[in-house]
């Protein structure tokens, strides 16, 4: 039989085996988290939530994103409405909590670039930003919650020595961010070199990204501007770290008022470290090794844990799916959209 006539059996691409790893180490967390508790005490402490502490977690949770939504407008420079950045943001979480690799930011990136002079680029700039607002923040709150753990804490000595870390690389990587900024000509031909050998790369799309990131950074050294939006990412946070406070007064009192802070800095570290959908597995495992750190049980975190990730899964998918629909979309288009991990939205024009 003439093997030209037969169809192109398909490969397992590169761009398919990332997101199988990811979900692959959130599995295999989940089965390891179970496999340390007891169920029946798992669901005994599930079925004690209280209803008050945990309607006061979400009102919490839909608070934030509002609050990042004026933030997200702030660096954009006030354009467009702060009802449709509060919509768009609110879609691109929900695209986060369905699909893997943080598919959520170029579905953003697809949403603003009609709305914007510089496109798709100047919008990837923008929430790249707004990313690294979150990732220093959530730093400097991890710092000053070790200064302030218990003395007798297992574990304090060491949650001081990575906050110490933590304190030595943020003026760092400050320092690189703004040497990358200003000779960014210079850096992007050096990285092309080191490059060129991967022929699976395209360097023409990686360099138009790079760029349009690279160009969003001005707003970083710019005080005048940078004060206000710390500000911003203060409250931000602290409404979050509200949240997770009353969350876990619903099933038992928090050990410590820095478990919940300590809880939320674990987490966002697990979700930067596997992009899994919706942070399954990484969210669990960093909140119960959080609270175990306060001697909190296992069976109580996951519970927690479980709970938490939950409420706010259902709530992004909820506020996505109104914002979708405000929009123009439908969830399917945007999820189909975002699978191609943006290989084709900087090219396209968002909706006015």
């Amino acid at each position: 039989m003439d093997s030209r006539n037969q169809p192109a059996r398909p490969r397992f691409s590169s761009a398919s085996l990332k997101p199988a790893i990811f979900l692959a180490a959130a599995c295999a967390i989940v089965i390891a988290l179970f496999s340390l508790v007891d169920i029946s005490r798992l669901t005994e402490t599930l079925s004690r939530a209280r209803p008050a502490p945990l309607l006061a977690a979400a009102l919490l949770q839909v608070l934030s994103p509002l609050l990042r939504a004026a933030r997200l407008r702030r660096i954009l420079g006030g354009t467009p409405s702060l009802t449709r950045v509060f919509h768009i943001a609110n879609t691109g979480n929900m695209v986060n909590s369905l699909a893997p690799l943080r598919a959520g930011e170029f579905c953003m990136t697809f949403l603003l670039s009609g709305d914007l002079r510089g496109g798709a680029g100047e919008a990837l700039s923008k929430i790249f930003v707004d990313r690294v607002l979150d990732v220093v923040t959530v730093a400097l709150v991890f710092i000053i919650s070790a200064l302030f753990l218990p003395g007798d804490m297992a574990a304090a000595s060491g949650l001081r020595g990575a906050a110490a870390v933590c304190a030595a690389a943020l003026p760092a990587a400050w320092l690189l961010l703004f040497l990358l900024s200003r000779f960014q000509n210079p850096t992007l031909r050096l990285l092309k070199l080191l490059v060129s050998p991967l022929r699976f790369l395209s360097w023409d799309s990686l360099e138009s990204k790079l760029r349009s990131a690279l160009n969003g950074l001005d707003i970083l050294f710019r005080p005048r501007a940078l004060l206000p939006l710390l500000g911003w990412s203060v409250i931000i946070w602290t409404v979050i770290a509200a949240s997770y406070h009353f969350g876990m007064a619903a099933l038992f009192p928090p050990p410590s008022p820095w478990a919940p802070v300590l809880a939320m800095c674990f987490t966002v570290v697990g979700l930067m470290t596997v992009a899994a959908p919706a942070g399954i597995g990484t969210t669990h495992g960093a909140i119960v090794i959080a609270l175990s750190l306060f001697g909190v049980p296992v069976d109580q975190g996951l519970a927690f844990a479980l709970l938490y990730h939950a409420m706010v899964v259902v709530l992004n998918v909820a506020l996505g799916l109104i914002g979708a629909k405000c929009l123009g979309f439908r969830p399917g288009r945007l999820l189909r959209l975002s699978a191609r991990r943006g290989a084709d939205a900087p090219e396209q024009a968002g909706p006015r």
